[in-house]
């Protein structure tokens, strides 16, 4: 036990130095005087504004966590709908991939019992809805552009659409799952520290189904509208960075690039599977406005400044509400 928490732990350790090794990469050829003046000189009124549109996309998905949870008829108040996020968020931002987002259901459990089997369907439903919103979003963007890097972010896109569908198929194909899930156990019964889980899996499946089932009362035109509109207001953080270090940027172009932008930044810093995204999400944020012409000091400026906008000041704000959940 203690040995697979250090090995865990170690690895964990290790993607964060890479992560820190990819972004200290993309100082190495621009001046930092530069890019600090440049962050020094984004107006204040347009960083509150920024401010602003976190805590709206914050209500937003609140507001889509509580809809989901309504066919449930779960007696949870509404500080806890909002708690149960927001602790979430914090550990889904220092989790590779955002596995943390699975806490939701631990919390949930933690305080008003039940099974997490029954919740887990509705965050995966959530992910499934973000990055096909983001896949969407991605494509639209990138269209207007061309050229080997380009394409390889189409590529990417690629990679996380076969990804989507075939989750979706395997997620919501009850007899597959069984299946797979009998082959699973059935290739490692020469372990019994395997085996013995076999018959708690076979009930949890039960249950996770039965959360299938009871979702398909949501309204999933209200719920997707919640998708879009977050992802949307998520764009316009980037829209608006760009603006506070390039005033020019003000543009209606622009801002169809920052939703492409943004949506292939987040898919490829998830699928980088670095904790956070740290590092991979500036580095191809960099690498896009790099693209567009912009100097290695604008374009690191931008991808510094959304992460500080987006990131960091969401979590100082979402880790109070982890404590919480946790005590």
């Amino acid at each position: 036990m203690g040995r697979a928490v250090f090995i865990g732990n170690s690895k964990f350790l290790l993607l964060i130095l890479m992560g820190m090794a990819l972004l200290g990469f993309l100082f190495l050829n621009v001046e930092l005087d530069k890019v600090f003046a440049l962050l020094s000189g984004a107006p204040p009124e347009i960083l509150l504004g920024i401010l602003a549109l976190d805590g709206l996309i914050l209500l937003v998905r609140i507001a889509r966590w509580s809809y989901l949870l309504k066919p449930f008829n779960l007696n949870i108040s509404r500080y806890h709908k909002v708690s149960s996020y927001l602790g979430s968020l914090f550990i889904s931002n220092v989790t590779p991939a955002r596995v943390g987002e699975m806490s939701r259901a631990y919390f949930i459990k933690k305080r008003y019992g039940g099974n997490m089997s029954n919740l887990v369907p509705l965050i995966i439903v959530e992910r499934f809805l973000d990055i096909g919103t983001l896949i969407a979003f991605s494509i639209v963007s990138l269209v207007m552009f061309s050229g080997a890097i380009v394409n390889s972010f189409f590529f990417v896109i690629g990679i996380a659409s076969v990804i989507l569908a075939l989750s979706v198929y395997i997620v919501f194909n009850k007899s597959f799952f069984r299946w797979f899930v009998k082959k699973f156990f059935s290739a490692f019964r020469f372990s019994k520290r395997v085996t013995k889980y076999e018959k708690q899996a076979a009930e949890s499946i039960g249950k996770f189904y039965n959360g299938v089932f009871q979702l398909k009362n949501s309204n999933f035109l209200v719920i997707s509208m919640f998708t879009f509109i977050s992802w949307i207001l998520e764009a316009m953080i980037l829209f608006f960075v760009g603006v506070a270090i390039v005033p020019s940027l003000f543009t209606p172009g622009f801002f169809l690039i920052s939703i492409g932008f943004t949506a292939v930044a987040i898919i490829g810093g998830t699928l980088s599977s670095l904790p956070g995204a740290l590092g991979s999400l500036e580095a191809i944020l960099f690498t896009m406005f790099a693209l567009l012409g912009f100097t290695g000091e604008v374009a690191l400026s931008i991808a510094l400044l959304y992460r500080f906008m987006s990131y960091v000041l969401v979590m100082g704000f979402s880790s109070v509400f982890f404590v919480r959940e946790m005590v």
